[in-house]
């Protein structure tokens, strides 16, 4: 059964045996003697591919609850024994891994030398069991009741231009004047074109935009790289603009409007939190979320 799993999550029976450490043959006959054991075909697989058959996927749902709970057994002995050790598998977007958990990765796992990462870089909304992860570092908050959503910080966002930009368009006195410029934007931001702004000290003063973007994309630090290239205005996470804004590669416009503040969470399975290796990430990205997001 946990070899199954080992070549779902691995993406392949060569994959899975070198992490395993057997023989891609013996993975072979071990997943054919499961699906002889209970007269289905659980995993489709060609030369080239392999895919999930719908019973599939529902066995391998139970087989990472199951994994997971060996897991815990296993670190509930480390635990007592104060040890902090194994795999620690991490999903966030790119622009958090890169601004955020990047300069500080470092520093954990050399402070926890038998604790491995396996960070992986998202940008869409996925399923923490079903992708296997311990922690998902995600932009807002989930409505999931399997899931424990602990606070990272919130973080700001506001509108940036490039020097440049600015130099040779229209000028920008009201907020109203960015529909007559081109926009940088998130794809989840434009509902039908829609952009809420709301006054800097205020959630409550909110004017809504239609704008027509001229880039939509679903990672910020592309949109930040557009901006310094001086191909329009973009609303960026104000952790992402600190060392470019000193430098003057660009700089914060309309300072008077903002979009509204939105919180970062560390998500969880609940009976996960007993695991030394989470633990020991939760608290440092607590504080290394809050040193950059209260800058």
């Amino acid at each position: 059964m946990l070899v199954f799993l080992a070549v779902i999550d691995s993406g392949s029976f060569t994959a899975a045996a070198e992490k395993l450490d057997i023989p891609k043959a013996n993975v072979s006959r071990k997943v054919s003697k499961l699906e002889d054991s209970f007269d289905v075909t659980l995993l489709e697989r060609s030369t080239r591919s392999q895919r999930l058959t719908e019973v599939g996927y529902q066995y391998v749902d139970h087989c990472r609850k199951i994994q997971q709970e060996i897991d815990i057994a296993n670190f509930s002995i480390s635990e007592m024994k104060n040890e902090f050790g194994g795999q620690l598998r991490i999903g966030t977007s790119i622009s958090i891994a890169n601004e955020i958990l990047r300069p500080s990765l470092s520093q954990f796992l050399m402070y926890y030398p038998d604790i491995d990462v396996d960070l992986r870089l998202l940008n869409q909304r996925i399923d923490l069991i079903e992708g296997g992860y311990d922690l998902l570092i995600h932009v807002g908050k989930l409505d999931d009741s399997r899931l424990v959503a602990k606070s990272l910080g919130c973080a700001k966002r506001y509108i940036y231009a490039s020097p440049s930009y600015l130099k040779h368009n229209a000028p920008l006195k009201d907020l109203d004047d960015l529909t007559e410029h081109n926009i940088l934007l998130m794809s989840h931001l434009a509902h039908r074109n829609q952009v809420d702004f709301y006054k800097q000290n205020s959630n409550k003063t909110k004017l809504t935009l239609i704008i027509k973007p001229k880039l939509l994309v679903d990672e910020f630090s592309i949109i930040k790289l557009a901006e310094i290239d001086s191909l329009g205005i973009a609303i960026l996470p104000s952790y992402m603009c600190k060392e470019e804004a000193k430098e003057g590669s660009h700089v914060r416009v309309l300072n008077d409007w903002k979009m509204s503040d939105i919180g970062i969470y560390a998500l969880f399975l609940k009976h996960r939190n007993k695991l030394p290796k989470l633990n020991a990430f939760l608290e440092h990205a607590s504080k290394i979320f809050k040193e950059v997001l209260e800058q």
